[in-house]
């Protein structure tokens, strides 16, 4: 009557005598509020699949052995791996070298544990480049508080690295220089 949008519910039961359909019994109940509810948690998800797609940020998440499970796309485009390379597959081994193979075992320890944390771990690319990468990873847990995986943002730090790398020489370089000087 004042002009707003109501859910029903029904429910319809059909009444049989002699065999035949001789009437129905049907009970309405407003369900618009579980509806809103409903259309609020889908919009909610479009929102943040949207933002995680979208981010500048790679984001992985991987299952309690440390089994990729998903990949957004900047993450692929950091790394060149496809869904193909990774899903199913233990990216620190595709990923990694050694140290930072156990370095990521021992995070993911943490995490079963509930912690987050933050780090910085040396890989290489697909085609072999090494890369640097910041993570800041986080445990992820069921409804019944069970331990399910990780999920870890990158951030590709390579050239941040390259560039701390060239301030160390030049600055090392300088100290001889004035060294010699002396």
């Amino acid at each position: 009557k004042e002009g707003h949008i109501k859910w029903l519910g029904q429910s319809l039961s059909l009444i049989i005598e002699d065999g035949r359909i001789t009437g129905t019994s049907a009970v309405a109940r407003d369900i618009t509020k579980q509806k809103q509810a409903e259309e609020e948690v889908k919009r909610s998800e479009a929102k943040y699949k949207s933002i995680i797609q979208n981010m500048e940020l790679g984001l992985l998440e991987v299952d309690p052995k440390g089994i990729a499970t998903s990949a957004n796309g900047r993450f692929k485009e950091m790394t060149g791996y496809s869904d193909r390379d990774l899903i199913g597959q233990n990216p620190s081994k595709l990923l990694m070298d050694r140290a930072s193979r156990e370095l990521i075992a021992g995070k993911q320890e943490e995490r079963k544990k509930g912690e987050s944390s933050v780090y910085e771990v040396r890989g290489k690319k697909k085609n072999g480049e090494t890369m640097w990468m910041l993570i800041s990873g986080a445990p992820r847990f069921d409804q019944d508080g069970n331990f399910i995986g990780s999920i870890g943002i990158h951030m590709d730090i390579t050239q941040r690295k390259q560039l701390l790398n060239q301030l160390e020489a030049a600055k090392s370089l300088a100290e001889e220089s004035s060294k010699a000087k002396e």
